[in-house]
């Protein structure tokens, strides 16, 4: 087998077979825009996560082994039955699909989005978390926490096609729009995997670099132009930003809070802010739980905390808004962004843990 390099890097066209990609040139900006959510993160597409004006946002509800579905109005108009414990949820917009981990039965709920019905089901590895599609919607990516590895899934047969071995305990996932790379955050061992896709079987679907970041990395989302890559640290209260050049990845900051358990990152559509569920701190107004903002134009800046429901636990980009999903209150905030405030207060079902659209 060869290794890969960046002579194989120049390779992605041929081997994508989708559109003539070179790593040094990024992917157009219309293709850019097809990037999809992923849970706990979330890459939008997403995961890690923003989606066309219009289009309905899913809910993996945790204890309700269910997904709730929102649409623009903040009504929900739909239930769908999952398998059991449902952690993360990523949505391939272009192909009318979103898929769904199920944690507890080791699988992928497939959901026709045009339908808003299940599919199949395809099995994956031990304890499947965060999920993620690539900007072309032919390979989903699971990260199974458990059994430390990456389950790849051609979307064409529903099967997984490779299991890639990663760090410990990979809890989320997220792919860069602009590079056909693949980024897996693993909680046990404080790091990032850095994969390289396509299908080559010389040097696809492997693991290219592994980037040491903040404690109990538990999130994971691309920003928008595919220059930056966000972890949620728990363990440390703080946000690592990891320069974007595949095997030459590197973080090159950290945004900090004063407090608390951040779970799950988000940033804007801009890319000049990034946000996280934010557990265990104490507001102005009262104990409580928030969301925190950062400014990534300024990684010295304290962050902002935008108070949401009882212990928050997901964040998304969907549409124009940022959706927050709070677990034990079994509801969903959705802040405006510009306003940076809640807007609604969304009931949904028990244990919510991720969100995309």
């Amino acid at each position: 087998m060869q290794p890969f390099s960046r002579k194989s890097e120049q390779n992605y066209g041929t081997d994508l077979g989708k559109t003539q990609v070179r790593r040094a040139g990024r992917l157009p900006v219309a293709l850019a825009m097809l990037t999809l959510a992923a849970t706990g993160a979330v890459l939008l597409p997403a995961t890690s996560a923003s989606a066309a004006p219009g289009g309905n946002a899913y809910v993996a509800n945790g204890s309700s082994s269910s997904v709730s579905v929102i649409n623009k109005n903040d009504e929900v108009t739909g239930t769908i039955k999952v398998g059991n414990g449902p952690l993360g949820v990523a949505v391939a917009k272009g192909e009318n699909r979103a898929y769904v981990t199920n944690s507890k039965d080791d699988t992928v709920s497939v959901i026709d989005t045009l339908t808003d019905k299940v599919i199949t089901t395809v099995p994956v590895g031990d304890e499947p978390f965060g999920v993620a599609v690539n900007p072309w919607g032919d390979r989903v990516y699971v990260a199974n926490k458990a059994s430390g590895t990456v389950s790849v899934i051609d979307t064409k047969t529903n099967t997984v096609i490779k299991d890639i071995e990663v760090g410990g305990y990979p809890e989320s996932v997220a792919v860069n729009p602009s590079a056909y790379e693949i980024y897996v955050a693993n909680v046990a061992s404080n790091d990032v995997s850095v994969i390289v896709g396509g299908d080559n079987p010389d040097w696809s679907n492997t693991v290219i670099a592994t980037v040491p970041v903040g404690n109990r990395p538990n999130g994971i989302a691309v920003s928008p132009d595919g220059q930056r890559v966000y972890t949620s640290n728990n363990g440390s209260a703080s946000v690592s930003v990891i320069d974007a050049k595949g095997e030459n990845s590197k973080v090159v900051g950290t945004m900090k809070v004063d407090n608390g358990y951040l779970t799950g990152v988000a940033v804007s559509p801009d890319g000049k802010h990034v946000y996280s569920s934010l557990s265990g701190t104490t507001l102005p107004e009262r104990k409580g739980n928030a969301v925190a903002l950062f400014d990534t134009t300024d990684m010295s800046k304290p962050a902002k905390k935008i108070e949401v429901g009882n212990d928050p636990a997901g964040v998304g980009v969907v549409g124009g808004d940022l959706f927050n999903v709070n677990r034990s209150a079994g509801t969903v905030s959705v802040i405006d962004m510009n306003a940076e405030t809640v807007r609604a207060t969304i009931p949904v079902g028990a244990g919510p843990r991720a969100v995309a659209g």
